[in-house]
């Protein structure tokens, strides 16, 4: 039971260092910011659609103007106190109110867990210390998370005390009476109140608790060391995924709808709200995709699905859930607006539906069937999910469902995963968020070399390795683990052999510009290609290059040699 134990604490202090490592990058916290700013904003058109069905409904408790309003005021006069919070949380690891988007033990690397006694205070102290500083991502990520979740909690103090107090009018009260009961509202809340605001702050920091059987299952499974290798938030996303549902017209699909419209007065409201803001978004995005307004701008979701017109697609420079806007030359000029949630995911169901409307002949069920699809293709683009989304290839038809080779497939998937958290984890241990692994230095690679670089095996891999009869799949993987991590390491990224399209010319990650550092919005140009040109317009690809001959996977070096044999054109006598 000692030694299992031990284990368990080195598993912990494995995870510990891998997640602070992807969450080192600068565009990560971001993100966190932008979007939990922007869920919170769009809380205002929300509450103004309440206030209008509510009034069309004749509630008489609706949702008034000032509460819908009110957002912004409240958020002026608890900026201090969110900032302490704030503050606070940086400085102990630890939230005030419960939840988190780092759900998992934290702590593993320090002297408690450890259990290093006080007879050695020394050990303790540098222990600790390590344990600090390797968990600085993570103080950031509390922090801007204790900030909003402050500011939300407040603002719903607001909102309960003028609507507390309108009840109090509308019963006869005093203006005396009212402005007692919003006052001992906002200022000394009860357990309702209480309990109310800190369930819409975890709403505004997308951590609300999981709930149902199967879901806490899952919360529970995905908790375990071994499995965050390979999902490492599994809370955030799921939340996520059920706004942007209820936000749309999936939401008739949900039974916290339902639950909602039979509550009635302004639940009812709110979620009728919800459903016709979001469903209005979307109807202009999807408009505006179709080509309604012209094609000078085109919203884009994922785009093509079959491989060889995808490939067209995104090497003449287009990409996935991004706005492209026409330039003075004819080309586009694509602007990402994902990863900015729940806006960004509405917006990509509305951009799928529209792209599958304009590209294909299906009837209206189809279409509606491949929005929904959307937000299966949009979540698959968010790295915190790549893993699971590995995973499942395991499990579909093709190759990987034989069951004489599931084994082999199985192995090496699980070499890849654990490879490429080993190289994230391992550097982490000793250099914390400075790894130059870890996210935050593949985001100052990026800057400093914007070209794309093969994570792939060299050609200097051992031949008795790279094809050994059983597990020569997996070794390959290891070895591309190993090219990927050195890929994403400053100034050492430029030894790895850039990837190439099709046409052999090189891609890139970026345009180098400093706002890239911090900014998760990626612009990219479209080239001129009367080839790219011509498929695209028919949504249609050319075949890709191979990635392997009579089953013999080629090197990056093979690859781009191939590619450069395919693209040379020479001129023959007879």
């Amino acid at each position: 039971r000692s030694a299992w134990r031990w284990v368990g604490k080195s598993m912990d202090i494995f995870v510990e260092s891998f997640l602070m490592g992807i969450l080192s990058s600068t565009v990560t916290h971001t993100i966190n910011v932008a979007s939990t700013a922007i869920n919170m904003l769009y809380q205002i058109p929300v509450g103004v659609t309440s206030v209008a069905i509510g009034a069309a409904r004749g509630n008489v408790d609706r949702m008034t103007l000032d509460e819908a309003l009110i957002g912004p005021i409240a958020w002026v006069h608890s900026m201090r106190e969110a900032m302490v919070a704030g503050g606070k949380a940086f400085k102990t690891e630890e939230g005030a109110s419960l939840g988190s988007k780092l759900d998992y033990n934290r702590k593993a690397i320090s002297s408690e867990n450890l259990e290093i006694g006080p007879n050695s205070p020394n050990a303790r102290r540098i222990v600790d210390m390590m344990g600090r500083f390797i968990r600085i991502p993570g103080r950031f990520l509390v922090m801007e998370d204790e900030v909003f979740k402050t500011l939300a909690f407040r603002e719903s103090l607001y909102k309960q005390a003028i609507s507390r107090g309108a009840k109090v009018k509308r019963a006869g009260g005093s203006e005396a009476e009212v402005k007692r009961v919003i006052s001992e509202t906002i200022q000394n809340p009860d357990k309702i109140a209480s309990e109310t605001a800190e369930d819409y702050g975890r709403a505004m920091a997308f951590q609300t608790p999981i709930e149902g059987k199967f879901m806490s299952a899952m919360a529970d499974a995905f908790s375990h060391p071994l499995l965050k290798i390979f999902v490492p938030f599994f809370a955030t996303p799921t939340n996520v995924i059920k706004q942007v549902a209820a936000n749309s017209p999936l939401a008739v699909t949900m039974p916290s709808f339902y639950k909602a419209m039979k509550t009635g007065g302004k639940e009812a409201d709110i979620a009728m709200a919800r459903l016709a803001t979001g469903s209005t978004i979307m109807g202009i995005m999807a408009m505006a995709s179709s080509g309604f307004f012209g094609d000078d701008v085109l919203f884009t979701g994922y785009g093509p699905t079959e491989p060889k017109a995808r490939a067209a697609w995104t090497g003449k420079g287009f990409q996935p859930y991004s706005v492209a806007r026409k330039q003075e030359d004819g080309s586009y000029q694509s602007t990402s607006y994902g990863r900015f949630d729940p806006i960004s995911g509405m917006l990509a169901m509305a951009a799928d539906a529209a792209w599958h409307m304009r590209h294909s002949d299906q009837d209206s069920i189809s279409i509606a069937m491949s929005a929904s699809a959307g937000m299966y293709q949009y979540m698959k683009q968010l790295p915190m999910l790549e893993g699971a989304f590995d995973i499942a290839k395991l499990f579909e038809s093709g190759g990987y469902a034989d069951p004489k080779d599931f084994g082999a497939k199985f192995i090496a998937q699980m070499t890849k995963q654990v490879t490429k958290a080993g190289t994230v984890a391992l550097p982490g241990l000793a250099l914390g968020p400075l790894s130059p692994t870890g996210s935050l230095a593949a985001t100052v690679e990026r800057y400093l070399d914007p070209t794309k670089r093969q994570g792939q095996f060299s050609e200097d891999m051992p031949d008795y390795l790279r094809h050994h009869p059983h597990l020569g799949e997996a070794f390959r993987n290891f070895y591309s683990g190993l090219a990927e991590a050195r890929s994403r390491m400053p100034w050492v990224s430029e030894g790895v052999t850039p990837d190439t399209d099709r046409w052999n010319i090189a891609k890139t990650e970026s345009n180098g510009q400093v706002y890239e550092i911090v900014s998760p919005i990626k612009i990219r140009d479209t080239r001129f290609n009367d080839v790219e040109d011509e498929l695209v317009s028919l949504n249609l690809g050319l075949t890709k290059p191979a990635r392997r001959f009579d089953g013999v996977e080629l090197s990056r070096e093979q690859r781009n040699r191939y590619k450069e044999i395919a693209n040379t054109l020479e001129n023959k006598k007879a």
